[in-house]
C-alpha cells in the first residue's frame, strides 16, 4: 500500500522532529532551488528517516517515491545528474530553476529534453527519407 508507506514514514519524521532528533524542515535551504524549505522528501518511504529538506513547489514536483526497476530511487535523477555536472553548469541550471520556478530536477529534465528534440529533429533533416 503506497499510502499506508507514505503515511508511515511521514508520522516517523514527524516523531523524529518533536523527540528533536531532526530540526524541522523550515530551519533549512530547499535542496532542489535553495528557497526556504517547508517540507521533508522521501525517495524511499522504506527508510522513514532519509529525507531531504524541500519547499513545497519542489515537493510537488519532485511527486512520491518512484521506483526504479523492482527497487524505490533513493535520490531524484536531477539531483543525481547535477551533483555530477561541473559547478558552473550547476549554478547555471539552478538560477533557471528558480527563474522558471521549477525543482533543479525539473529543470534538467526540461533541458535533456529540449536536448533529445533537437538532436531528433537535426536526425530527420540529415536523413528525410529515414524516419517516414
Amino acid at each position: 500500500m503506497k499510502h499506508g508507506n507514505a503515511r508511515t514514514a511521514g508520522n516517523a519524521v514527524a516523531m523524529a522532529i518533536r523527540k528533536g532528533t531532526l530540526e524541522p524542515a523550515s530551519k533549512f535551504r530547499c535542496v532542489d532551488c535553495g528557497d526556504k524549505a517547508s517540507d521533508y522528501d522521501h525517495r524511499d518511504y522504506r527508510k522513514p528517516l532519509e529525507v531531504v529538506p524541500v519547499c513545497r513547489s519542489s515537493n510537488l514536483l519532485r511527486g512520491s517515491a518512484k521506483r526504479c526497476g523492482r527497487k524505490k530511487c533513493s535520490v531524484s535523477y536531477g539531483v543525481l545528474i547535477a551533483t555530477r555536472a561541473p559547478a558552473y553548469l550547476y549554478d547555471q541550471m539552478t538560477e533557471l530553476a528558480k527563474k522558471n520556478r521549477r525543482s533543479l530536477a525539473g529543470e534538467i529534465f526540461v533541458a535533456i529534453r529540449s536536448y533529445i528534440e533537437i538532436q531528433d529533429a537535426r536526425a530527420m533533416r540529415s536523413a528525410p527519407g529515414r524516419f517516414e
